[in-house]
Order: C-alpha cells, then sequence, then structure tokens
C-alpha cells in the first residue's frame, strides 16, 4: 500500500524518485501518513524504496546497509546481489516462523530432514505453503555509475529484474496509475531533469488515486553519479506549485475549446417503442 517511482533523465545520467509516506496497519484497519522518507540512501549515488510490509523494510534495509558497509567501494551487482541474499534469508526465517514452527518444525533445514518421515499428503501440503509463501515486499533500488543510470526492482522470492530500457517503474499499490501516466506522457530517458521532475511528480499524483497511496506529503529525489540530493520541503512544494499551475492550465484550454460542441447532433437517438 504504497507507491514508489523511478525514472532515469539527462539520457542516463541522472534519475529523479517520489515516494508517498502511507503506512497501512492491515491489522489495526488504519493508515496514516508518516513524515519519514521511504527514500533510503545505501550509498553515495544509490537509493532504496520499499513497498510493503514495513517491518520487514526496516529489517532488511538495516541488514542490507551493513553488509554493503564490509565492502570497499560496492558496485551496483555488489548492491543488488546482498539485497537479494538478504531478501531471501528474510522470507525464510518468515517462513520458518509462520509456517514450519506452528507445526513443530524449529527451521528449513529441521523440515527437509522431517519430510523424509512425514505422511506424503502433509509433505505435499507443507511445500505447497512453502512455495505460494509471498513475503510482500518489492525494493526499487536507483543508481547511476559510470554505465549511467539503472533500475532494478527485487520482490518475492528475492528475485532483480531490471528496467533500464524502459527507463521508469513503480512499486506499491499505486504503481500501475504511475507508469500509465508515464507512458501516456511519452517519458523516456532523453527528458530533462525539470522535466522528469514534473512528469514523476504527475505520476505520484495520479497514483493518488489508488488505494492505501498517501496524498498530504511526497518526498523527493535527485541521483547523479557524484551524490544524492533529497529534495527539501520547499522545493517539493514549488514542483506542486508549478503542476498546480499546469493542470489548471490544461483544464482552461479544454474549456475554452469546447471540444464536446463539435459531436453535438453526431448521434439522435430513436425514441423506445
Amino acid at each position: 500500500m504504497t507507491v514508489c517511482i523511478a525514472a532515469i533523465c539527462e539520457s542516463g545520467k541522472a534519475m529523479v524518485l517520489a515516494a508517498d509516506a502511507m503506512i497501512t496497519g492491515e491489522d489495526l484497519m488504519i493508515e496514516y501518513e508518516f513524515a519519514a522518507s521511504k527514500l533510503k540512501q545505501l550509498t553515495k549515488n544509490c537509493v532504496v524504496a520499499a513497498a510493503g510490509n514495513a517491518n520487514l523494510e526496516t529489517d532488511l534495509i538495516r541488514m542490507v546497509r551493513q553488509a554493503i558497509s564490509e565492502l570497499k567501494a560496492p558496485s551496483r551487482d555488489k548492491i543488488i546481489e546482498k539485497t537479494r541474499q538478504t531478501y531471501r534469508a528474510l522470507r525464510e526465517r518468515a517462513i520458518e516462523d509462520q509456517i514450519l514452527l506452528p507445526k513443530g518444525i524449529e527451521s528449513m533445514a529441521k523440515f527437509y530432514d522431517a519430510q523424509k518421515s512425514m505422511l506424503e499428503v502433509l509433505a505435499k501440503a507443507a511445500y505447497k505453503e512453502i512455495e505460494e509463501f509471498d513475503l510482500e515486499l518489492d525494493l526499487i533500488i536507483a543508481s547511476v555509475d559510470s554505465d549511467g543510470a539503472h533500475i532494478t526492482v527485487v520482490e518475492d522470492p528475492g528475485v532483480a529484474t531490471t528496467w533500464d530500457d524502459l527507463s521508469y517503474h513503480a512499486i506499491g499499490s499505486g504503481y500501475t496509475h504511475a507508469d500509465t501516466t508515464l507512458i501516456i506522457q511519452d517519458y523516456d530517458a532523453s527528458c530533462s531533469l525539470p522535466e522528469a521532475l514534473l512528469s514523476v511528480y504527475t505520476a505520484k499524483k495520479a497514483a493518488e488515486k489508488a488505494p492505501g497511496v498517501g496524498r498530504k506529503i511526497t518526498h523527493m529525489a535527485v541521483i547523479l553519479r557524484d551524490g544524492v540530493t533529497m529534495l527539501a520541503d520547499e522545493q517539493v512544494k514549488r514542483i506542486d506549485e508549478v503542476y498546480q499551475e499546469r493542470m489548471a492550465a490544461l483544464k482552461s484550454w479544454e474549456h475554452d475549446r469546447n471540444w464536446t460542441s463539435k459531436l453535438v447532433g453526431l448521434v439522435t437517438p430513436k425514441p423506445s417503442e
């Protein structure tokens, strides 16, 4: 329940990200917007954002940061691999806690040993639960290095997918709204940084139509090869002002043209018999 968007711009020399601030507590049936940003810096030119289980997100990002801190100048590939490894480790731990422990089995290793003596029907049922288990956590990793800008999504069961060629992608419950908006705008990596800022913000506003996406707060960041800039509230406010000005101008233009008048009389309904 959220939206996180990444878009490459300046022909691969930069990246713009945006995320809402919605936190959903399904067990408590509440939603609220939290001031802390979902955009987390991993290295000087790499940012990660997550959609899904907020508690697991905190653990995963903390563990990834620890893993890459032990590397000297971690590359994009190393960051992604550490993220995948951490994701899989957390998934295995969740399976043990939620599926195996209630059955009296302490770990995956002990399950593999125990299933040899289990009734076949019980072993198959347990295997099915494990195969269908979803950690319900997606991550989008955005970076800019000597090879250009990169977008990678890591999702259950720890699979990484690259979206560099498309030049943008979104995750969370509002991802279809965001991606569709960028498609309609014919967005591509050749867009300038100012164009990307407005396009990504517009995509985030469209995503607000989806359930679980926050409307009050938008966090944004710009990544260059030399560093990450987390936009201040006043900078995001300025982008919103331009967005509002543009939407008002488009609405006025549509109203002045009165396009629907050109269709008056096109169809003459016949009376019902």
